[in-house]
């Protein structure tokens, strides 16, 4: 107005009211620009400076809190087109005339016959959201956002929302997340079944193994003394002329098969029972004489194998609650095993039982300078039909059940089995038990 001479033209050169400051091409003494960039760089200041001291000095209401969130949030919605956090109105008679207007008759009955949701009759004239957001998707398809946003800005209005509408959609989304961690808790829950289901199964395909494995070994076990006895019976049966002595060594040959059998029956059936049987008996048993039964027993087999037994019987003797029966196969099992595996030139077994008064334990141990075990089977080799050969697991020779049957028994007692084995120090297997 100034250039145009409308008003006094000093403005220009002197300032508003003569104040040199207020110039308005230099105001508050910004010289050397251009007249657009002076009235942006002010123009914004006062702007900015005005929108932040309003923001500070006022609060929102519901609309702008909504608005707000959809504006800064907008991630939490682009994956959810249908979710309104501000409510939408709008007339589906109006939205009809706008589509036929913009898009044609033709197109817009073909867009309205191919709607999957239910359209309101004239009697219910307020559109729904899957409506309107299906009339604004085809507008935007035909027109561009900008511009179906500008068509639609006259028949579209927006709900106040109200604070109960707001707390509604944050308990709905509360609910949500509850529910998303609640899926994501069974989802865990199912991806560790799904594992222990996997554990199962592998354990199942190992049993399967085992069973075939024990079926082949019980099956070479009673075929081997089965032959043997057949073998002598029939040479006795034909000939008549053998001498008493060779009569008599061919019978204790039968003799040891047949309790040989006899043992491979008794294992097999202890197992079915242990697996059904978990509580002991009760009964108490004295170590040193069931050692002496054991021993005596075993005596041919270590004269046999030259075998240097080291015991020394306690002058008191030591009970345990279990029966004798069952004190005697672990007994024989262990004594058994160590007279397998000692030194071939020159084995030793050393024995030792003792009693901790303060504790109440009793302790057995049972030493052999024979093959050591690796660690890795020490846990293995009490499982059924496992047997370490040469530092390997291999095919046992016998049933592969004593030592698991020896476990099971000292467990009912209440005991523990221990196994120390080293190439230098040789074997050892420690029984404890309650004193009783």
């Amino acid at each position: 107005m100034a250039e145009s001479g409308i008003i006094d033209g000093s403005l220009l050169t002197q300032g508003y009211f003569g104040v040199d400051w207020l110039k308005p091409y230099a105001l508050f003494g910004l010289e050397n620009t251009d007249h657009i960039s002076n009235a942006c760089i002010w123009s914004m200041i006062v702007n900015i400076g005005l929108f932040v001291v309003v923001s500070l000095l006022t609060s929102q209401d519901v609309d702008e809190l909504a608005q707000g969130d959809l504006f800064i949030n907008i991630e939490k919605y682009t994956n959810s087109p249908d979710v309104e956090v501000i409510p939408r109105e709008a007339s589906v008679q109006q939205l009809r005339q706008l589509l036929i207007r913009y898009l044609g008759s033709t197109k817009a009955r073909k867009l309205l016959n191919d709607f999957d949701g239910k359209v309101s009759e004239k009697d219910d004239d307020n559109a729904s959201n899957e409506f309107i957001n299906y009339i604004e998707k085809n507008l935007t398809g035909a027109f561009g956002s900008a511009s179906a946003s500008l068509l639609l800005s006259t028949d579209i209005r927006r709900q106040n929302i109200t604070l109960e509408q707001l707390n509604d959609l944050l308990k709905q989304t509360k609910e949500i997340l509850e529910y998303s961690q609640a899926l994501e808790g069974k989802t865990e829950e199912l991806t560790q079944t799904t594992k222990e289901l996997a554990d199962v199964n592998t354990q199942l395909k190992q049993l399967d193994v085992l069973k075939a494995e024990f079926v082949s070994t019980v099956t070479h076990e009673l075929r081997t003394p089965i032959t043997t006895i057949r073998s002598f019976a029939q040479i006795l049966d034909k000939k008549d002329d053998i001498d008493p002595k060779t009569k008599k060594e061919f019978l204790t040959i039968i003799l040891n098969e047949c309790d040989r059998i006899r043992r491979l029956i008794n294992q097999v059936l202890e197992v079915e029972k242990l697996d059904v049987e978990k509580v002991n008996s009760g009964e108490s048993s004295s170590i040193n004489e069931t050692l002496k039964i054991a021993l005596k027993r075993l005596q041919p087999q270590l004269e046999e194998r030259g075998i240097d037994l080291i015991w020394e019987e306690k002058k008191t003797d030591i009970f345990i609650r279990l029966n004798q029966d069952k004190v005697l196969q672990v007994l024989l099992n262990l004594l058994s095993n160590a007279i397998k595996f000692c030194d071939p030139l020159h084995g030793i077994i050393k024995i030792e039982v003792d009693e901790n008064i303060l504790s109440r334990e009793v302790s057995l141990k049972f030493w052999n300078n024979g093959q050591h075990i690796p660690e890795a089977y020490h846990s293995k080799i009490f499982d059924k039909f496992t047997q370490v050969k040469d530092g390997n697991l291999a095919k046992p020779e016998g049933s592969g059940l004593g030592l698991y049957i020896t476990r099971k028994f000292v467990e009912q007692a209440g005991g523990s089995v221990f196994l120390t084995s080293s190439e230098e120090e040789g074997t050892t297997f420690a029984l404890l038990f309650p004193a009783d």
